[in-house]
């Protein structure tokens, strides 16, 4: 009964892990790429279309790069005038 506890226990890890840890670590690593201001890249469209918090907080990070971007297009066009 122990050893089946203990790999009961191993799998309801492993699949939170999967479900919440891994999404949350993704997104956390493309916050800090917006923290150095690389623009380059997009949040996956998964995390995207998520409707949890985890979802929201992409949208968030998405709105952050798309006005960034704007911004940043809007400077270069006004330098170059």
């Amino acid at each position: 009964v122990l050893i089946f506890t203990c790999i009961i226990s191993i799998l309801i890890v492993y699949f939170l892990r999967k479900i919440i840890v891994n999404p949350i670590l993704e997104v956390v690593a493309f916050g800090k790429k917006i923290g150095e201001l690389d623009l380059t890249e997009d949040i996956p469209t998964k995390y995207l279309e998520q409707k949890d918090e985890i979802g929201e907080l992409a949208k968030a990070f998405n709105s952050i790069v798309t006005s960034l971007r704007k911004s940043i297009n809007k400077i270069l066009v006004s330098c170059k005038t």
